[in-house]
């Protein structure tokens, strides 16, 4: 799409309302497009797949598994308040 509208302007020039309509064309794609990059680089840098050692929050904002002690069998539940007792 950018490559038409610049190819457009090249060929018909800027000074009319096509002309002006493919400028903006090519300004707002670069900015959305500059946008969508720095969202796949933090994506990319902020994967926490494999790492064992994260914080939970980082990991319910990306997505990962995250388990309560709610979702724990009673067993377990009964288990670790007996070891805090103690």
């Amino acid at each position: 799409m950018m490559l038409s509208c610049a190819l457009f302007l090249y060929e018909d020039g800027f000074f009319s309302y096509p002309g002006f309509v493919a400028l903006e064309t090519i300004i707002i794609s670069s900015i959305l497009a500059v946008l969508q990059s720095l969202d796949v680089f933090a994506a990319i840098k902020c994967k926490t797949v494999g790492k064992a050692k994260t914080n939970k929050a980082i990991k319910v904002a990306t997505g990962a598994d995250y388990e309560s002690e709610d979702d724990e069998f009673p067993q377990k539940r009964m288990l670790k308040k007996a070891q805090k007792k103690m």
